[in-house]
């Protein structure tokens, strides 16, 4: 009897732990997955008479289809010569699964879990922010005159960092001590200085935006907490304001690269954004039940060759994908892959909106992972889908106290 009390604080753990470390460390990250998904397999199985269909049940059958239907796309459409893109969304897929029955058993035990087991798990999140943290600001000061990247490139970073970000925030939310004001502070903007380290437009952007929503609707903010951040930024920048430029200066060379795209000068971030977008509906409606990776390929080549001048930044990014989570699901998948696609994110909609204390998630996870999906395809990354699988357990169970 004791040790079924402990499981679900165990699973609930490791998740965290595989959360924490998608971005540096994947052994560590991969191996929690594995353990937590191995504890909650067996576990549901020796209790399965007790199991009950709610809708965290149906949000994971949801997620089991998208991965079941990444796995038969690259059955049914397999590619010779795009191979590596069957097999990233193969991990991803697996990844997936693997998530999503955690995430049902949680929701199904989280009465089993104690304040302590809670508790552990909001430290593990803390401490494995904090690390990944000082490693990004250590990296960049060893190699201060690039984006920063920490085992992928900087967009890659941006992502996973703000959403990793983003649970610690909602995590010094839930803490009621002297020093959890300070904790809170620290965390958003040791944060937002990170992100800045990445220079990614999208993130840096939505960043204080989501936050400040967060805030005022967990009813958070107040004047020292705005001055308290205005003071620490306005040192940062005194000490070093080069991270600042750099970013300011990516922000608004944006207009000039939508001026050069339609000037049909499109070799540049967005321009190339543009030229691969238009170039992946291009392919859907040319197959609109979907094709592999290989076809996919020489139909998007050919229309950029076409009609976007040969665009040669859109030209280096067409091997693996469309930089649209959508229109990267219709290009290769079609109709079925977009429909599962847009269930997923309809069902997270769903439990987070329809559970009042968990409208954090939808604030912090499911809105930010929406607006990158936009500008890039985050599905095809593992690193990606394991924190957006594995942040929806820290919303659901982790709660604010009153």
């Amino acid at each position: 009897m004791t040790v079924k009390f402990k499981v679900p604080a165990i699973v609930l753990a490791l998740s965290c732990v595989s959360f924490s470390t998608a971005l540096n460390a994947s052994t560590v990250c991969r191996n929690a997955l594995f353990m937590a998904f191995i504890i909650s397999f067996f576990d549901i199985f020796l209790n399965r008479r007790n199991l009950k269909t709610d809708r965290f049940f149906y949000f994971s059958l949801t997620s089991a289809f998208l991965a079941l239907g990444l796995i038969l796309h690259a059955k049914f459409f397999h590619s010779i010569l795009m191979f590596s893109v069957d097999e990233n969304y193969y991990y991803v897929a697996i990844r997936i699964l693997m998530a999503s029955v955690i995430i049902f058993y949680l929701a199904q035990q989280k009465e089993y879990i104690s304040k302590n087991g809670f508790l552990f798990s909001k430290v593990l999140i803390i401490v494995g922010f904090l690390y990944v943290s000082v490693q990004g600001i250590l990296i960049h000061y060893q190699n201060p005159g690039v984006r920063l990247e920490i085992k992928t490139v900087a967009t890659t970073v941006a992502y996973v960092y703000a959403i990793q970000a983003f649970a610690a925030i909602y995590v010094t939310s839930t803490l009621k001590t002297k020093f959890s004001f300070l904790l809170k502070v620290l965390v958003i903007l040791l944060g937002f200085y990170v992100l800045l380290l990445t220079e990614t437009r999208s993130v840096i952007l939505t960043y204080p935006i989501l936050v400040f929503i967060f805030l005022a609707q967990s009813k958070l903010i107040n004047r020292n907490i705005i001055l308290l951040m205005v003071a620490i930024i306005a040192i940062t920048f005194f000490i070093n304001h080069k991270p600042f430029y750099n970013a300011f200066e990516r922000i608004v060379s944006t207009s000039n690269e939508i001026k050069d795209y339609n000037a049909n000068n499109g070799n540049t971030s967005l321009g190339a954004r543009f030229s691969l977008w238009k170039a992946g509906l291009y392919a859907f409606a040319k197959n609109p039940m979907g094709q592999s990776a290989d076809q996919r390929y020489i139909e998007v080549k050919n229309y950029i060759d076409q009609y976007e001048h040969k665009n040669p930044e859109a030209l280096r990014a067409i091997d693996f994908h469309m930089h649209n989570e959508f229109i990267d699901s219709l290009s290769l998948r079609g109709i079925w892959g977009a429909l599962l696609l847009a269930s997923f994110f309809c069902s997270l909609a769903y439990i987070f909106i329809k559970n009042n204390e968990s409208i954090a998630g939808a604030i912090l996870l499911l809105t930010p992972s929406f607006i990158y999906g936009l500008t890039d395809t985050l599905f095809i990354d593992l690193r990606c889908a394991i924190v957006l699988m594995l942040g929806v357990p820290v919303y659901l169970l982790i709660k604010r106290q009153a």
